[in-house]
C-alpha cells in the first residue's frame, strides 16, 4: 500500500484532467489588431507574475487518498529550479517515511518501512501520462505555475467573471486554466482524452514570499478509468533563495523493486 502511494505522490502531478464544461463570453475587442494587441498583454501579465525562484523549501501537511484509502503525513519539498524535486514524507512522531527524488532525468524511491528502493527514468510516467508532461510540468503544479507551453498566443482568452480563462490543446493535452485578477494561477485543469487522463489542481489561497505570491494550498485531484488519487496540501512554510540539501543515500539492506 505505501509504494503505490509513493508512486501517487509521484506520478498525480503527471495524470491528464477532464476539462469543465464552461461557456463564459470572450473578451471583447473591437478589431483583429486590438485583440492581438490585448492578448499580448495579458499573457506578459500573467508570465510576470509567475513564481520567480531559484530554490524553494516547502513544508506542508497532506492528505492522500488513493482510491478508498486514506493517510494523512506531512510532507518536505525542496526544489532546484529546473534541475531537481526532492520530497521526504513523515508520519507519526516525526518519522520519516519514504523519500522521493526526481530529476529531468530519473525517478527514485525510498521506502524505509519496508526497505525498498525505486529507481525508473523519467520516462516511465509516461505509461500513465500524455508525453508532454515532462519535469518542468511537475515543478510547476507544484509552486503555482502554468504547465510550460499552456500561456502561449495559441491560447484562447476569455473573460471568466472578472478572471482571466486560457483554454487550447498541447500535442494532445487539453486544458484550461483560470487566473485571478492578481493573474495567481487558481485553477488548472489537464485532460487526456485518449488515455482517459484528468488532472484537476486548485489553488484555494495564496502567501506573499520574499516579494511574490506563492500557494498556501493546493488540491490535487488525478484520475484514470481504474484509479483515483486525490491530495489535499497545506503549505505550513515557504522559504525561496536558501541553499538546500538534497541527499539521497540508499541503504545497502534495502531491495531494489521494479
Amino acid at each position: 500500500m505505501l509504494n503505490r502511494l509513493l508512486l501517487a505522490v509521484v506520478l498525480l502531478t503527471a495524470l491528464g484532467c477532464r476539462a469543465k464544461k464552461m461557456a463564459p463570453a470572450p473578451i471583447p475587442v473591437p478589431a483583429e489588431t486590438e485583440a492581438s494587441r490585448n492578448k499580448a498583454e495579458v499573457l506578459k501579465s500573467i508570465n510576470s507574475a509567475k513564481p520567480n525562484y531559484t530554490t524553494v523549501a516547502i513544508k506542508a501537511k497532506a492528505g492522500i487518498t488513493f482510491n478508498n484509502n486514506s493517510n494523512d503525513v506531512s510532507m518536505t519539498i525542496r526544489i532546484k529550479k529546473d534541475k531537481v524535486i526532492w520530497v521526504s514524507v513523515t508520519a507519526i512522531a516525526g518519522i520519516e517515511v519514504a523519500r522521493a527524488l526526481i530529476t529531468p532525468d530519473s525517478i527514485k524511491l525510498l521506502n524505509r518501512i519496508q526497505g525498498e528502493y525505486l529507481a525508473k527514468p523519467f520516462s516511465y510516467i509516461h505509461r500513465y501520462a500524455n508525453k508532454r508532461v515532462d519535469f518542468g510540468a511537475v515543478e510547476a503544479l507544484l509552486t503555482g505555475a502554468a504547465v510550460p507551453g499552456t500561456v502561449s498566443e495559441r491560447s484562447v482568452i476569455e473573460n471568466d467573471n472578472g478572471n482571466v480563462r486560457l483554454s487550447g490543446d498541447l500535442a494532445g493535452l487539453a486544458y484550461i486554466l483560470l487566473f485571478n485578477e492578481a493573474n495567481n494561477l487558481v485553477q488548472n485543469d489537464l485532460n487526456d482524452e485518449a488515455t482517459a487522463q484528468r488532472l484537476s489542481v486548485s489553488y484555494n489561497a495564496y502567501q506573499k514570499v520574499g516579494g511574490q505570491f506563492m500557494p498556501s494550498s493546493v488540491t490535487i485531484k488525478s484520475g484514470t478509468r481504474t484509479q483515483n488519487v486525490n491530495l489535499d496540501l497545506k503549505y505550513n512554510n515557504i522559504t525561496i533563495n536558501e541553499s538546500l540539501d538534497f541527499s539521497f543515500t540508499v541503504p545497502k539492506r534495502f531491495s531494489v523493486i521494479n
